[in-house]
Parts: C-alpha cells; structure tokens; sequence
C-alpha cells in the first residue's frame, strides 16, 4: 500500500497518527524541526489527500489525522519504506 507521500508529509501525517490531540501548524515545526511555511506546504498535501481533520479552536487552526483506524496500515508503509 503506497499513500505516495512526500518524506515530510509522511513525517507529519505519521505524527499526528501518534498524537492523542490535534496539533497546530506551529505545534508540528516545532515537534519535527521544520520551517512553519514548509508545514503549511505539507499540510496541503495531506488535505488534498483527504488525511488530515482540520479544526478551528479558539481562532486557531489544528489538525488530526483522518481515519485513526489506518495506524495498521501506516505500520506496515513505514516497515516497507
């Protein structure tokens, strides 16, 4: 199984996968020491790829990932890759 992902994008994606909350922008550059405007790019990636729940809390935007259940699958990419 291939999401054909971006190295970052992957990065991202699989650590929001392993956060129990939503994160911000911020709160992923910051966890994965990447320039905040390179993390808008990825993020887009990911929406477009409909892998990300964006939601806006107190005027700030967050995002989890969309369908928990794919950790499973999410592995075993990782292992292959």
């Amino acid at each position: 199984i291939s999401l054909n992902l971006p190295p970052v994008s992957r990065r991202i994606y699989i650590s929001l996968l392993g956060s129990e909350k939503s994160l911000s922008a911020r709160m992923l550059a910051e966890l994965l020491d990447i320039p905040r405007p390179s993390i808008y790019d990825h993020l887009e990636v990911l929406q477009e790829k409909n892998l990300l729940i964006p939601k806006k809390l107190g005027g700030k935007l967050f995002f989890s990932a969309n369908n928990p259940h794919q950790k499973t699958i999410i592995n075993l990419w990782v292992r292959a890759a």
